[in-house]
C-alpha cells in the first residue's frame, strides 16, 4: 500500500472510532511496514521473521488473549495479497532511493498505478489512490522542469510586455521559472514520484 493510503486509511479508522496510537503502543489496529523497522508495541501481535526460499522475510501473527500465537497449518505459511513475489518486494524496499520514476497510468478500479525504475533495470508498478495532482493541468506541479519553464515563459512574456526592455523578459524569464520551482517545492513531499531524499529534506515522509 502506497505510505499516503497507508496514512488516509489510518485516519479512516480513527474516525470509526478505533485507536492507532497510546503513546508507543497499537491499540485497537496495527499497521506493519514490510522492510523498515518499527518501534511501535503491540500486545496482540507478534512479530518475526521465516525463511522463505532462503530469504529471511518479516512477518506478523495474532497473538489471543491466552497468549497463543496463531500460524498457518505448516510451518513458513503466510497470507499476501494476490501478484505478490519476493523478488519484487526485495527490489522496492531495499532500493527505494535507487527507484527512478517513469510515468503514471489509471487503472481499470478507478486508481493509479505509478511506474518506476530500478537500478537493475526493472519495472516497478505501485498502485494507489488518485489524488487530487493527478487532476489534467495539476499534474505540472510534479513536474518541477515543464512547470519552470511554462512559468519562466510566460514571465518573460509579461516582463517584455511591462517593462519592454531587454532585462525586462530577462528578469522576468528568470523570476517565473524560480516561481515554479518554489510552487513544484511546497507540494513535492505529497507526491509518490518525487524521489525519498527530497521528500525527506521538505519534511515529507
Amino acid at each position: 500500500m502506497d505510505e499516503q493510503d497507508a496514512l488516509s486509511f489510518i485516519s479512516f479508522l480513527e474516525s470509526l472510532g478505533l485507536v492507532h496510537l497510546q503513546g508507543e503502543e497499537s491499540i485497537d489496529f496495527a499497521i506493519v511496514l514490510q522492510g523498515q523497522n518499527d518501534s511501535s508495541k503491540c500486545e496482540w501481535l507478534e512479530r518475526f521473521q521465516i525463511d522463505y526460499q532462503g530469504t529471511l522475510l518479516e512477518v506478523a501473527a495474532f497473538v489471543d488473549s491466552e497468549g497463543d500465537v496463531h500460524l498457518g497449518e505448516e510451518p513458513g505459511d503466510f497470507v499476501a495479497p494476490d501478484g505478490w513475489s519476493l523478488d519484487d518486494a526485495i527490489t522496492y524496499h531495499e532500493s527505494r532511493d535507487d527507484l527512478t520514476y517513469l510515468k503514471s497510468q489509471s487503472s481499470d478500479g478507478g486508481g493509479i498505478i505509478d511506474h518506476y525504475l530500478s537500478s537493475d533495470g526493472q519495472i516497478i508498478y505501485v498502485g494507489r489512490q488518485a489524488r487530487w495532482f493527478d487532476l489534467p493541468f495539476l499534474c505540472l506541479l510534479r513536474m518541477p522542469l515543464r512547470l519552470s519553464v511554462l512559468t519562466s515563459a510566460l514571465g518573460a512574456v509579461l516582463g517584455q510586455t511591462f517593462i519592454a526592455t531587454r532585462s525586462g523578459w530577462i528578469s522576468g524569464c528568470f523570476l517565473g521559472g524560480l516561481f515554479g520551482l518554489v510552487l513544484c517545492s511546497q507540494f513535492a513531499k505529497e507526491f509518490p514520484m518525487t524521489p525519498l531524499w527530497i521528500r525527506r529534506l521538505l519534511g515529507g515522509y
